[in-house]
């Protein structure tokens, strides 16, 4: 059974005694490392993870969230509550019954990053992760992730959804107010589909916050729940599934809806949120008479695949407020921002501010893709009609580089030569990534040139020169006559005749003498007869 408002204020009654002797208590039980730890790691048992920054604890049904370090830049927030005790856990319904997530026990993952707990009702199994999560905000692990999964068990379609409920409890104030968008909240708020905010503070005190909490209901669309309101606990408290917000808040509370979808058989949704430390906001120029209050994020995120960023455009939520004496006119929020990231508007015209009024100063700020990893240095400039000189405060954003295809352009080039390579470097120009192509050696191209001509008694030299280089070498033709007959005289039976070979090139000749000879026929004088 939930504790009824009666229960939670008997329990506030007693809490003055018991808050030093439980908080004392946990950290007792506590192991050493876990103030050793570094930002990554965390101790865990079966009950409760802690790390440098966050305690959780799981109490039946309900889990409570503390402090250990806090925010690393203050010690004002160390060992404090974030949400009350034993009063913060999640309605499941199932068709059109609910029931108080309760799992029968709790125990941590397999590699220690979670605390994880189960049940299953009217044919579906929920399952609860709580662990430690990045915070875009901090640059730290310093926030917590409550996952539940709803998987159909049975053999036909059920229809499933989760409410997560945050009894929250800065400090010691368990009325901690709110901040949507730089506005105060202090009356119930319902926000549904487009309208819902990406992030919401929480804080022990709107004018003297010494602690401060953020929650960020979706760093992308397709996690953005369906409903969420920000109303007084004993509105959300219950296993009720519908909530009114209406009202003063006072003992505050955040409902968080994701409805129903049906399930086919064997099907699961998984849904999330989170909720842990806010930065501290940069602190003012002394002697300000007009502040601004603001933490953004101060990294985006990127998909599984680095494809995409995740919550971009990412909301710049703040608030100027006159801390001076006098009435402050026509204040203006200007956003400077480099190439890179944008806005819609980058003027915020606030009007008027009287002495302690405060005014909302939003942005959306959109990231473009880019291919390298980037810082950008960006400002917001508060002016007003009094002021003497305009009050700036810096700001930076750090966005990963996403996954693309080169577009490589010709960088530089080398020839190649008769004996060496060359090189085209190509860089491209969407990261300045840098590749080469080589090319093979061209070879010699060697023509040829009589450098000295031959003669029939003398050698000549023939010169093969490169065309690409200086390079060449030399061939030798050797001295040799050119015969050709000039001259045939016939031999006779008794004189030689001869063939004259006359050189085509010189007066030189030779002969090549055909020996005269007789050429006998044979001729029968007599026939020849038996005896003679």
């Amino acid at each position: 059974m939930k504790p009824t408002k009666q229960t939670k204020n008997f329990r506030k009654v007693l809490s003055g005694f018991l808050a030093i002797l439980m908080v004392a208590s946990l950290f007792a039980t506590w192991p050493l490392t876990a103030f050793a730890a570094t930002a990554e790691e965390h101790t865990v048992n079966s009950t409760q993870i802690s790390n440098d920054y966050l305690l959780v604890r799981i109490s039946g049904s309900s889990h409570v969230l503390y402090t250990t370090g806090g925010d690393p830049t203050t010690t004002a927030d160390n060992n404090k509550q974030l949400l009350f005790d034993s009063t913060s856990d999640a309605i499941i319904r199932v068709g059109s019954e609910t029931v108080t997530f309760n799992p029968a026990s709790t125990k941590a993952t397999a590699d220690g990053t979670s605390l994880y707990s189960y049940m299953t009702w009217n044919g579906v199994k929920i399952e609860r992760y709580i662990s430690f999560a990045y915070n875009t905000l901090t640059s730290r692990y310093d926030t917590v992730e409550y996952k539940y999964v709803l998987t159909n068990t049975s053999a036909s379609s059920k229809s499933a959804g989760v409410r997560i409920f945050f009894d929250t409890m800065l400090g010691s104030n368990d009325h901690a107010p709110f901040r949507i968008a730089g506005e105060a909240v202090t009356t119930g708020r319902t926000f549904t589909g487009s309208s819902i905010p990406q992030t919401w503070q929480v804080f022990d005190s709107l004018t003297s916050p010494t602690v401060s909490a953020v929650g960020t209901f979706y760093n992308d669309i397709s996690e953005r729940p369906d409903k969420v309101q920000f109303l007084r606990y004993g509105a959300g408290s219950g296993n009720q599934w519908d909530c009114t917000a209406s009202g003063t808040i006072g003992d505050s509370a955040v409902n968080v809806y994701f409805n129903p979808t049906t399930l086919a058989a064997g099907e699961s949704r998984t849904v999330c949120t989170h909720y842990g430390l806010s930065m501290a906001a940069p602190p003012p120029p002394a002697d300000a008479d007009l502040i601004l209050t603001a933490t953004p994020a101060r990294e985006l995120l990127v998909n599984g695949s680095r494809t995409e960023y995740l919550g971009n455009p990412l909301t710049f939520n703040g608030w100027a407020k006159n801390t001076g004496g006098v009435t402050l006119t026509n204040v203006t929020a200007t956003i400077d921002l480099p190439a890179g990231l944008s806005v819609a508007n980058s003027v915020v015209n606030v009007g008027t501010l009287r002495p302690d009024a405060e005014a909302s100063v939003p942005w959306m700020i959109t990231a473009a893709p880019t291919v390298r990893d980037t810082t950008y240095t960006y400002t917001v400039t508060l002016t007003a009609n009094e002021l003497d000189d305009p009050i700036e405060y810096e700001y930076t954003l750090f966005v990963p580089e996403l996954i693309h295809t080169h577009s490589y352009a010709e960088n530089s080039y080398t020839a190649p030569t008769c004996t060496e390579s060359g090189r085209t470097v190509y860089t491209c120009t969407l990261c300045g990534e840098v590749t080469e192509t080589y090319h093979a050696p061209l070879g010699h191209n060697y023509v040829s040139s009589v450098e000295i001509a031959a003669t029939c008694t003398t050698a000549g030299v023939i010169r093969h020169a490169c065309t690409r280089c200086d390079d060449y070498y030399l061939t030798y033709v050797y001295a040799e006559h050119q015969y050709s007959v000039s001259e045939y005289v016939p031999a006779t039976c008794t004189v030689d005749g001869h063939y004259r070979y006359d050189c085509d090139n010189c007066d030189d000749y030779y002969l090549e003498t055909i020996p005269g000879s007789h050429d006998y026929e044979a001729v029968i004088t007599k026939v020849a007869t038996a005896t003679e």
